[in-house]
């Protein structure tokens, strides 16, 4: 459901007025039509409808999940079996549906993803386009920048053994049931996007660094050189596209290490439980940002405290530097005075948040995810 009258809404009510004696078939859902489609003696359509206490997702089982599978299959989506078991492979088939068809892809194929299913206007899947050559690369953007982590970022048009591997992975796990060709295509985006959106990484259906450390469980042991604002290259890139896999960055990932990125580090951080919460790219902070066990910003549960007036230390530094970068405070002092209480009265004010001064769980945690 989008809540918009669009033109299949429009086409949606036509066939209603159309299956509904005494109704005129204009499209608009005027007080006539209102009362007979309320009505318990309604008209039913002839496509399988959902409504939204029918949502099928991972786990649903019957006649209506075959009956999906099999329009996925019809599509291009899915080249599994059509056994009435929403699996991994569904999920993964579902979201690739959605991803082509303007939907939100989130693997649930609820009211508004099956009525585009069963509709005519329902895209079909283009299939895996032929690769050219086999360059281990990606086609999409740069990623040399990428090796400083074991991983190179894997995304629609890379080709080699490190596809293979990565499909092999995903097969394994249940997420892809395409060939292990090597040829990163739909379905492989389909598969990475359903394991992104099961362990809590951002879903792009690219395999970066973050989602391959998670799929392949792999730790780091590496001492990295320290990172902090003011420095640019390939590092800091690498540094951003991580953060921004698992949820803490949203800025350009331009190779700067501005505010934008400081705050991305000090988020992760402090959702890592990991010190000083400085906003540097330590080698502390970088062995956990590129470990598999790295808390991603989705599935982090922050155990904050309150900051308040007349406290002083590192993480009053913290929230005032904050404040100070988005131009609520003038200056950092290291103490929570009377200027501070206002300036937190005003994001939180400028955020939805209870403008009471103080610097509460839920007033950090947005705090520190800008």
């Amino acid at each position: 459901m989008t809540g918009n009258y669009d033109d299949l809404t429009a086409a949606a009510v036509s066939a209603f007025q159309k299956k509904t004696s005494g109704l005129w078939e204009d499209g608009i859902a005027g007080p006539d039509t209102l009362r007979a489609l309320y009505s318990s003696g309604a008209a039913r359509g002839s496509n399988p409808i959902s409504t939204s206490t029918e949502t099928l997702e991972l786990g649903s089982e019957g006649s209506e999940v075959r009956q999906l599978q099999q329009k996925l299959k019809d599509l291009g989506y899915l080249s599994g079996s059509v056994d009435g078991s929403f699996g991994v492979a569904t999920e993964a088939a579902v979201i690739a549906f959605q991803k082509n068809n303007n939907l939100t892809a989130d693997g649930k194929a609820g009211t508004a993803t099956l009525n585009k299913l069963y509709s005519g206007t329902a895209k079909k899947s283009s299939g895996t386009a032929a690769r050219i050559a086999d360059t281990s690369t990606s086609s999409g953007r740069d990623t040399s920048d990428i090796a400083s982590t074991g991983y190179i970022t894997l995304e629609d048009g890379s080709t080699g053994s490190q596809v293979k591997t990565l499909q092999q992975r995903l097969k394994d796990l249940g997420y892809y049931n395409g060939s292990v060709d090597g040829n990163f295509g739909e379905s492989t985006t389909a598969a990475v996007m359903a394991f992104q959106l099961r362990n809590n990484l951002t879903v792009d259906g690219k395999a970066g660094p973050a989602t391959q450390r998670v799929l392949f469980g792999s730790k780091s042991n590496i001492t990295y050189p320290s990172m902090r604002e003011g420095e640019e290259g390939a590092s800091v890139r690498n540094l951003q596209y991580t953060l921004y896999e698992l949820g803490y960055y949203d800025g350009s990932i331009d190779g700067k290490y501005g505010p934008t990125t400081a705050d991305a580090v000090r988020a992760f951080q402090i959702q890592n439980n990991l010190t000083p919460v400085d906003g540097v790219a330590g080698s502390k902070t970088l062995s956990k940002l590129y470990s598999s066990d790295a808390v991603a910003a989705t599935a982090a549960n922050p155990d904050y405290g309150t900051v308040q007036a007349g406290d002083k230390g590192d993480l009053v530094v913290q929230v005032q530097d904050c404040l100070v970068q988005m131009g609520f405070l003038d200056e950092i002092t290291g103490v929570y005075d009377d200027a501070t209480v206002e300036a937190v009265k005003a994001f939180q004010s400028a955020n939805g948040l209870t403008p009471d001064g103080k610097c509460g769980p839920m007033t950090l945690q947005v705090l520190f995810g800008y």
